[in-house]
């Protein structure tokens, strides 16, 4: 079990302010020789999540980190891999079948649950020799919260890149101009050693909101790696629609209740509100007054 410092780092540099995700996104160029530096990025920064592309290991190469779950995608004849670590404490699973980018776009995707809703986070690497196909998976954005984040090879006016518009960069372009929904979060500093902007994070509108990306001070392979912070998205829970609320369908259904009412044998039960019969009551409550499904937005704290 590798680790780096004396303890597992607790969820977050949150001492003050409203919970935030610490997501860095890295083109390794291999992990094996650079995992010391990943982890030591990892547990000094109190990162929540790590998305790293071309990692270039095997089927059978094994990484476990205190305090996260690995997820990987080895390199395989034709592919580079990529690895995504999560700190354990946040619930999650891998997606089995992600949304197609493309063939040969190598996509390592997860679902996470935090603060309430659902995270799609999305870790890719494509190419230069494949064609990026980005269109279902962005627009997942519309009514989802999603992190798309890696090395896209993709170049654009749009994108801040300074290099010739290529096929991809012209496809993204074309998306953000057309799904609202989403934002890039590159600053048009430069994520590769000879400045090209390479590596891209495309967040929904939700995750933008006082979203802070930066590129990181002292990780880099010929790539730099990149830092996000996220803004946790929260949902508030569902509440009673007492407008909605059919009164005498519940006077009723009251009425039906307490008809067949059976008080229960045990002195604890019958002092519970619901009489010992929660199920009945709280049936009866949402056939005649629905709740109101939470807005599909960010909670700002």
């Amino acid at each position: 079990m590798e680790r780096q410092g004396a303890e597992d780092a607790s969820h977050g540099d949150q001492t003050t302010g409203p919970p935030r995700l610490k997501v860095l996104q890295w083109n390794v160029q291999g992990l094996r020789p650079k995992r010391h530096q990943v982890l030591q990025a990892v547990f000094e920064e109190h990162l929540d999540i790590v998305l790293l592309q071309e990692t270039l290991t095997p089927t059978d190469f094994e990484w476990r980190v205190a305090g996260y779950t690995p997820h990987m995608l080895p390199s395989l004849e034709g592919t580079r891999g990529c690895a995504t670590l999560v700190r354990s404490t946040i619930p999650h699973r891998r997606v089995p079948a992600p949304v197609h980018c493309g063939d040969g776009v190598e996509v390592l995707a997860l679902e996470l649950q935090v603060g309430g809703l659902l995270l799609l986070v999305y870790n890719i690497y494509r190419s230069q020799r494949h064609q990026l196909e980005a269109g279902e998976l962005l627009s997942l954005a519309s009514h989802s919260s999603v992190l798309v984040a890696g090395d896209l090879n993709a170049h654009h006016h749009m994108l801040q890149s300074p290099s010739p518009t290529n096929e991809t960069g012209r496809h993204l372009a074309v998306l953000l101009e057309d799904i609202p929904h989403v934002r890039l979060l590159n600053t048009g500093e430069a994520t590769h050693t000879r400045g090209g902007r390479l590596d891209l994070t495309l967040v929904s509108s939700d995750l933008a909101v006082d979203a802070i990306w930066q590129v990181h001070p002292t990780l880099t392979s010929d790539h730099f790696a990149t830092l996000s912070s996220l803004p946790a998205p929260l949902r508030s829970p569902p509440r009673w629609n007492i407008r909605r609320a059919d009164w005498s369908r519940f006077q009723a259904s009251l009425d039906e209740w307490w008809a067949d009412f059976q008080p229960p044998d045990d002195l604890h039960q019958q002092e519970r509100p619901d009489g010992g019969h929660p199920d009945s009551s709280h049936h009866s409550h949402t056939q005649v007054c629905p709740k109101s499904p939470p807005p599909d937005r960010l909670v700002v704290l």
